[in-house]
């Protein structure tokens, strides 16, 4: 009974030991631990506007933030679960941004949330689109934007819509709107972007359950949210009686030391024209096809339309087409753009090695001539005088 009692206090003791441990592990985390957990899946870029961005390797021609995953409903509303190793963080903290001269990029914050993204709902679409920097986050004020108008001044080629039947579904990427449409889909629907701090928690309230359920017909499935030891256990369990979804968060120090990350190398660099040349037959291929599935939904839509609404629906329809164009030069503008930009680092870091190269020679050439110089003057003073 002693050694029963003695091992269960030792047990408890090493638990107590291991849980204070991995309490100040969390403690002690940075912002720096972004740069170093990222850096595999992206690369970090330094600009002037918002310092240090990081933007994803891999990603497909008209992919935007938070199209890659999809929602479950948890006690913090509208969750996003993303498809990948590293939604845990960019779909959870900071802000992202489209850059001109970059396109997608996300600028590291510490402020975990189920997903910072705006919200507008109607004509049974649903759609969300990934909150910019000027939309900051405050515990007393909750969510508040600077100089910027939620309702006009997002992107519309930021939004992803898809009908209510399938946001809830799984494969919810598969459903999403033609993006040149969400002209359409912005007009047609309201913004409901609500988020409120709650027990420390911040808790998204732009689509409640009952409110789902009622625009949907069915009961909705409510997911636990369980803390997980680190961002590679990250997932969802479907159990029937138990659903839950696995979150890893990470505490951050008040006080943030802004170092610089890791710098690997870029496997987005298009300073090769051979890989710069395949990354635009990519895109052109996709713009293609997305131009023939556009095309094919005003049709149909077209012929389901009364008579009297011909001419309202070839103005929608002319705007699409206009939207389509707009998305397809923006991107390949991105594309031709850092191809030049990356074409100039090449040529620079080139200069910077003849640079290092002529002055490691010429510090040769000199080092040589003095050891010549040396040589003489000793066989000077070997040499016998003639004078006698």
């Amino acid at each position: 009974m002693v050694k029963r009692l003695c091992l269960l206090s030792l047990m408890v003791f090493t638990l107590t030991i291991v849980s204070a441990n991995k309490a100040k592990a969390q403690q002690d985390v940075t912002i720096d631990y972004f740069y170093d957990q990222l850096s595999p899946y992206g690369h970090w870029e330094n600009t002037d506007i918002y310092g240090w961005v990081w933007k994803p390797y891999g990603t497909q021609p008209g992919w935007r933030p938070y199209s890659d995953g999809y929602w479950v409903y948890t006690e913090y509303g509208w969750t996003y679960q993303a498809d990948n190793d590293w939604g845990w963080a960019v779909y959870h903290y900071g802000r992202w941004a489209y850059l001109d001269y970059y396109g997608w990029v996300w600028i590291p914050g510490t402020e975990w949330a189920p997903a910072w993204v705006a919200w507008r709902q109607g004509d049974n679409y649903i759609g969300w689109a990934p909150l910019p920097p000027q939309a900051e986050w405050s515990t007393g004020a909750g969510l508040h934007f600077r100089n910027f108008n939620i309702d006009v001044d997002i992107h519309w080629s930021n939004w992803s819509f898809v009908d209510v039947d399938h946001f809830d579904n799984p494969r919810v990427s598969f459903f999403l709107q033609n993006t040149a449409r969400n002209v359409t889909f912005v007009r047609r629907t309201r913004d409901i972007t609500r988020y409120d701090f709650d027990n420390h928690r911040v808790i998204n309230r732009s689509i409640e359950s009952n409110g789902w359920e009622r625009i949907a017909h069915r009961p909705l499935i409510r997911y636990n949210v369980v803390e997980a030891p680190s961002y590679r256990k990250v997932g969802i369990s479907r159990t029937p009686n138990h659903p839950e979804i696995r979150v890893y968060r990470p505490q951050f120090q008040s006080r943030q030391v802004q170092a610089n990350p890791r710098q690997n190398d870029d496997r987005y660099d298009l300073s090769n024209s051979r890989r710069y040349n395949k990354e635009r037959n990519k895109y052109d291929k996709h713009y293609d096809k997305e131009y023939y599935k556009l095309i094919e939904n005003q049709k149909k839509e077209e012929a389901s339309q009364a008579q009297q609404r011909k001419d309202e629906i070839q103005r929608q329809h002319n705007a699409e087409i206009d939207a389509y164009r707009e998305q397809r030069n923006r991107e390949t503008k991105v594309l031709e753009t850092r191809h030049v930009n990356d074409m100039d680092k090449v040529v620079r870091k080139n200069q910077g090695n003849d640079n290092r190269g002529q002055s490691q020679s010429g510090n040769n050439d000199n080092s040589q001539g003095k050891g010549r110089q040396s040589d003489n003057q000793q066989k000077d003073q070997k040499q016998p005088s003639s004078r006698r």
